[in-house]
């Protein structure tokens, strides 16, 4: 996110922080707080930090799923996801507090059809579409057995926003010796 000090009143790209506390004001805007105690307002409208990529990441804590000492491997997985644009939104897994890396994939973002009498009408940003970008699944196999895991997603290839709206996970829990 390009993102606004309020204190110097100034827009720069952040990165490298530890967030302390996120939340969505009744103005509508996401105001972070960071550990150096600056508060930091986000433009929803703004998907790029002076032409180049912002790139965001999401990183889940370690699960282990109520069972910390149980050995366990994911039989499936489904992420459902929504983009503005054609791109990659990556993922990475990591096992046993980051002692190996289970597996990573790319989730492909599809842009919208926009249709108008039936044929092709626009996929031009700054023209008025009918439509909406559309709803992605995408099917996963994380590989590894393990104690506990975590995920992370990357969205460094466009300028564009993404919406993670859903994870779910099919666990088989392991009786190994």
């Amino acid at each position: 996110f390009p993102s606004h000090d309020m204190e110097l009143r100034g827009w720069y790209r952040q990165q490298g922080f530890i967030t302390t506390a996120a939340m969505v004001d009744t103005d509508g805007y996401v105001y972070t707080g960071t550990d150096d105690g600056k508060i930091l307002k986000h433009d929803p409208e703004v998907f790029s930090y002076d032409g180049a990529v912002i790139s965001s990441r999401l990183e889940t804590p370690y699960l282990d799923f109520y069972e910390p000492d149980h050995y366990k491997r994911i039989i499936q997985g489904k992420v459902v996801c929504r983009g503005n644009g054609q791109y990659d939104l990556g993922m990475s897994t990591k096992i046993n507090y980051g002692l190996s890396t289970a597996s990573s994939h790319n989730i492909p973002i599809t842009t919208g059809a926009f249709t108008w009498g039936g044929g092709t009408w626009t996929s031009d940003l700054s023209v008025y579409q009918w439509g909406n970008a559309p709803i992605n699944r995408h099917k996963l196999y994380p590989g590894g057995i393990f104690e506990n895991i975590s995920f992370t997603f990357v969205n460094a290839a466009a300028d564009q926003p993404v919406d993670l709206l859903e994870m779910t996970l099919e666990v088989e829990y392991l009786n190994l010796i």
